[in-house]
């Protein structure tokens, strides 16, 4: 590439993208070796960009994750479960960036909170072992339900409207016909003003075996759609009985527009891991006489 002539266009990408995509990564947008582009950056008067390799631009994260920059409320809904933030200085300006040891660390710890669906396998470097299985859950999500908030079609609506009429179809079995999530048929009755018809599951009272299944699949990161197929379950009614299992004070959420005296506790307010250390100590706990 020695003596290739840089051209507006390139010009333009590196001054857009400094400071916002790591080196290595520009170098191979623009087919350049990375001294080639810190180089040009020199030349152009751009600064200084990322000290080391290990960290990358917060846009940059989005980008690898969603395929697009990030929005306001996905981006404050990761940074109020702790997404590990620093800041790095420009001159006069500063831009988000993040350590990528410190982001696999954060990302092993919540994983119900992103899709992997999206991220091209090692475009943020080596990954941990453990991505691998995250990524191919989330792949199985996708091809069950499509992309989260997708848009409903005429058809799918039509489809909709015959299955729940019909009576004879659960809503497990409408998803998978439609393309949507379970959570997505049910608002999709309400929003277009149809009586929920579908055929409701019978009642089935929870093993402590399941609940173990449950919460050994929700730490690796596994959808509750996935789950479905697993446990034999509706998603709806997997998410429920984890929602409950993190705050057993979860169904007075359904009680909002009451003046009952209490507070309500959001959900996800404890991981897996921790549910499972409170159950276990629940079941040793010994109880003694006050008298």
């Amino acid at each position: 590439m020695s003596g290739k002539k840089w051209t507006v266009a390139e010009e333009r990408l590196l001054e857009e993208k400094w400071g916002e995509v790591a080196v290595p990564t520009l170098a191979r947008m623009l087919g350049r070796s990375r001294n080639a582009v810190i180089v040009k950056a020199q030349r152009l008067g751009l600064g200084a960009h990322l000290e080391n390799d290990d960290r990358v631009a917060f846009n940059q994260i989005f980008i690898a994750l969603y395929g697009r920059n990030q929005g306001q409320y996905t981006a404050k809904r990761l940074q109020e479960h702790g997404f590990p933030i620093r800041y790095h200085r420009v001159n006069k300006s500063r831009f988000k960036v993040v350590d990528l040891k410190e982001f696999w660390q954060w990302a092993e710890e919540h994983k119900d909170l992103y899709s992997l669906a999206n991220m091209e396998p090692g475009i943020l470097g080596p990954e941990p072992e453990w991505v691998k299985d995250k990524r191919k859950s989330d792949l199985q999500t996708r091809r069950k339900i499509g992309t989260h908030n997708a848009p409903w079609t005429p058809v799918e609506d039509a489809r909709l409207r015959r299955m729940n009429e019909a009576g004879k179809y659960t809503i497990t079995e409408i998803a998978a016909a439609v393309g949507h999530s379970e959570g997505a048929v049910k608002r999709r009755i309400s929003t277009i003003g149809l009586k929920a018809s579908y055929k409701k599951r019978e009642p089935k009272p929870w093993t402590d075996e399941e609940v173990g299944k449950l919460l050994e699949l929700k730490e690796k990161g596994v959808s509750f759609e996935v789950m479905a197929e697993i446990m034999g379950r509706s998603a709806l009614g997997i998410r429920g009985k984890y929602e409950r299992l993190q705050n057993p004070e979860y169904m007075r959420r359904y009680y909002r527009g009451s003046k009952g005296n209490y507070s309500y506790v959001g959900i996800r307010d404890i991981t897996p891991r921790e549910i499972a250390e409170n159950i276990a100590l629940s079941k040793g706990a010994e109880f003694m006489e006050v008298g």
